[in-house]
């Protein structure tokens, strides 16, 4: 089974990266990503994006399961997990049909928060997270808040995230047929005008 760890944050020595490192031990991710892509700046809808953002698209679409470690910012998701999302959008030409053959569609996603918050704290953004995934075609499966980190979260303390683990590991998975997204009618159309639009602003 292919799960495939990601880390929606930029800081070098996140909580976010590090309680995947721990969920590791019971999980053997076939890839943990500390996402590293630019900030999306694209409004033109013709599927191009930066290599480091097709290799994170490939990435997810090549998963069973996902698990995004998500932190919290001021009661909301991280930048970076909407960027990622954003750039979702870009490089299926912005898909018009919501949900479907994204790299997050029809698979499970579980979203985990490391937070050094007490009880209470850190599961703010998870209805605006989960609400923005099922636009997105995922089937989140659960969203965990782990509190306390700072004391909890270490090295070699595995049981802090054994539990959550044993229910990733339980999923059942029915593997999707990888299928091409197919807008070669729609998005000439869109092109064209986004040139004509573009166009407008160059005189």
């Amino acid at each position: 089974m292919n799960i495939v760890g990601v880390s929606f944050s930029y800081s070098e020595n996140s909580m976010a990266y590090r309680g995947l490192l721990l969920m590791d031990h019971f999980l053997k991710f076939s890839d943990i990503i500390k996402i590293d892509i630019p900030l999306c700046d694209s409004n033109k809808p013709d599927g191009v994006v930066p290599e480091t953002v097709s290799a994170f698209v490939e990435k997810l679409r090549a998963a069973d399961i996902l698990v995004f470690s998500i932190p919290e910012y001021t009661s909301h998701y991280s930048a970076a997990f909407k960027n990622a999302m954003d750039w979702l959008v870009v490089a299926t030409n912005y898909n018009s049909t919501l949900g479907t053959k994204y790299p997050t569609s029809d698979k499970p996603v579980y979203v985990m928060t490391f937070t050094p918050a007490n009880e209470g704290a850190g599961h703010r953004h998870f209805d605006m997270t989960s609400e923005l995934l099922e636009k997105l075609g995922a089937e989140v499966k659960q969203c965990t808040v782990k509190n306390t980190c700072w004391m909890h979260l270490v090295p070699n303390n595995f049981s802090f995230v054994e539990q959550e683990c044993k229910e990733i590991l339980n999923t059942r998975v029915q593997k999707q047929e990888t299928v091409k997204q197919d807008m070669s009618n729609e998005v000439p159309g869109w092109i064209e005008k986004y040139n004509k639009w573009d166009e407008q602003w160059k005189k």
